[in-house]
């Protein structure tokens, strides 16, 4: 089931100031236009704005999002044949992210045009 919640997105700040360390992001969405709604940059169509790397470049950004799995879900990944039944699928993702659940990598994303479907039944058991 799709869902337009909004997540959050963490930076670890190496040039940005340390005050910008978390803001709204939205899931689906990009860092750019995220930046530009927190009104961190101005809008990188408009003149010289898309030469101020300052916040993209050099950071380290992190999306996050919680999910709640039904009743359904959890006896699913709780059988042990039916782990890989419970899907979480990405239908756009940037190029080159890591995907973590509950601290366990499922995956790289390696092409930003493709879709990913990673099983939680192994984030489940780790």
């Amino acid at each position: 089931k799709k869902s337009s919640n909004p997540g959050r997105i963490a930076c670890t700040p190496t040039t940005a100031p340390a005050s910008v360390t978390q803001m709204t992001a939205n899931v689906p969405g990009d860092l750019l236009t995220d930046l530009q709604n927190a009104e961190l940059i101005g809008d990188p169509l408009y003149e010289l704005n898309f030469k101020n790397t300052t916040y993209w470049a050099f950071n380290v950004w992190n999306y996050t999002r919680s999910i709640q799995l039904t009743s359904e879900h959890l006896k699913l990944l709780e059988s042990s044949q039916a782990g890989s039944d419970v899907l979480l699928v990405f239908d756009g993702i940037k190029m080159g992210a890591r995907i973590f659940v509950n601290g366990h990598q499922l995956g790289t994303a390696n092409d930003q045009f493709l879709r990913y479907k990673f099983s939680l039944g192994e984030a489940h058991a780790a």
